[in-house]
C-alpha cells in the first residue's frame, strides 16, 4: 500500500505533522517543496487525483481574487475523488 500524499499548502517554515510543506519560500528544510502555487505560474506539479489531503492554515486570505479561483480549480483537480481539504 502506498503513504498516503498530505500537503500543508502556505506551510511557512513548520509544516504540519505528517505532510509535506509547500511554500514560496526556501526555509531549507527536506520536508518543504518551494514552489509558487498563484494563478501566474500554472497548474501544480501535482497529478490529477493524486493527494490524499490538504491543509491550508491562514494561505488563502493572502491570495489576490483571481489566484483564489485557480486555488480552488487546482485543489478540486489534485485531490483524490475521496480526498479531503482543511483550509482554515
Amino acid at each position: 500500500m502506498t503513504q498516503a500524499l498530505k500537503l500543508d499548502l502556505g506551510c511557512g517554515p513548520k509544516p504540519k505533522d505528517g505532510f509535506l510543506g509547500v511554500d514560496v519560500r526556501d526555509y531549507g528544510r527536506s520536508d518543504i517543496i518551494v514552489t509558487d502555487l498563484r494563478a501566474y505560474y500554472g497548474q501544480w506539479k501535482w497529478d490529477d487525483e493524486s493527494v490524499d489531503e490538504v491543509y491550508a492554515n491562514h494561505f488563502v486570505e493572502h491570495l489576490a481574487a483571481t489566484d483564489r479561483v485557480h486555488f480552488a480549480n487546482e485543489l478540486y483537480r489534485i485531490l483524490k475523488p475521496d480526498g479531503f481539504a482543511e483550509i482554515i
